[in-house]
């Protein structure tokens, strides 16, 4: 009887406020050019309703778990277009098992049981959400275990400001990480190529330009060559300022180099112009995608004159560029990433 006291409340009170124009005006601004506050008013409102009705409760709960999840996808698809390319929806269900199914295309619908603890619900939503939505065309052809590897550390990421549920994905994830070590090995160092903001804007972009080969079954090659660009990122993660290597990688199906811009001897002497000379004879070996990567304001600079020069000398397209707060040799810093791409 109460929770239909409420609904009627609600309908007398929807029609009132759409009766009054400025608000409306407001209303419908707000919902244009900033939807996220809309969603909070939304959850506010169902939860200062959860207290007295047990529907808007269960609304609230996954209207909460869609918001923190629906917004850091935001930010990482900002990092890399397209690697979340489905929102979340929560639909609660009386069963033990979770299960989930894309709706209109760019929907998934996690189907769960309401466990009244938030922690519990958000972990156990993220732990199906990310499987089945992280590029989900080109996932099959990352190495298995690897690709295991970069769902624990996006959900780590989708979950780093919501701790009690964070540990309790890492309890219920325990045992199926306890019998795979080579795992556990992954993510400690996809946890250092993320410090630097390098797991979204080039392992993942770069990993899901593989959705191409969808449905083709994956190989062993295939494997091994995401296998060694996560190396050769991570090797530019921890390798010392003055060392050189190799972060070039001419495979079957991934053409890629990272290029590194930083003031050091050669540049001093001869300018950019090294960097693009670099580009070039790869360009003539067939690698067609150029991550251009800097940390620290002067290099940063560097790197964005090498991207405009490459640019326009070598006839190649710049698909992406973004400066951003990263860590790097364990110290806060502005850092940057520059995508070149073959026309």
């Amino acid at each position: 009887m109460l929770n239909e006291l409420i609904d009627l409340l609600f309908e007398l009170l929807y029609p009132l406020l759409a009766g009054i124009g400025g608000i409306a005006i407001i209303i419908l601004l707000a919902w244009l050019f900033c939807p996220e506050k809309i969603e909070k008013w939304a959850i506010l409102f169902h939860k200062l309703a959860a207290y007295i009705s047990e529907k808007h409760e269960k609304r609230y709960i996954s209207k909460h778990i869609e918001f923190t999840i629906n917004d850091q996808r935001k930010k990482l698809c900002k990092e890399s277009s397209g690697i979340l390319p489905y929102a979340l929806e929560v639909k609660w269900v009386d069963a033990d098992t979770i299960d989930s199914a894309l709706k209109n295309e760019n929907i998934l619908v996690v189907k769960m049981k309401n466990h009244r603890n938030q922690s519990k619900n958000l972990a156990l939503a993220v732990k199906e959400y990310v499987p089945n939505a992280l590029i989900p065309t080109a996932r099959k052809y990352v190495e298995p275990v690897l690709m295991k590897a970069i769902d624990y550390v996006a959900s780590k990421i989708i979950l780093e400001k919501e701790t009690s549920a964070f540990s309790y994905f890492v309890d219920i994830t325990k045992p199926e990480l306890d019998k795979i070590p080579e795992c556990k090995e992954y993510i400690e160092q996809l946890d250092k190529i993320n410090e630097e903001g390098k797991l979204s804007r080039v392992l993942l972009s770069e990993y899901k330009k593989l959705g191409f080969l969808h449905p083709a079954d994956p190989n062993p090659k295939i494997y091994k060559e995401t296998l060694e660009l996560e190396s050769k990122v991570y090797t530019l993660s921890t390798k010392e300022p003055e060392e050189k290597v190799d972060l070039s990688l001419l495979g079957e199906y991934l053409k890629v180099a990272v290029v590194p811009v930083a003031k050091d001897i050669t540049v001093e002497m001869h300018g950019i112009q090294p960097h693009v000379d670099f580009i070039r004879g790869s360009l003539q070996k067939g690698i067609n995608t150029f991550y251009l990567v800097a940390a620290g304001r002067i290099n940063i600079a560097l790197a964005k004159e090498v991207l405009k020069k490459a640019e326009a000398q070598l006839n190649l397209k710049r698909t992406y560029e973004d400066e951003y707060d990263g860590v790097y040799k364990g110290k806060k810093m502005k850092m940057f990433v520059g995508i070149l791409e073959t026309k």
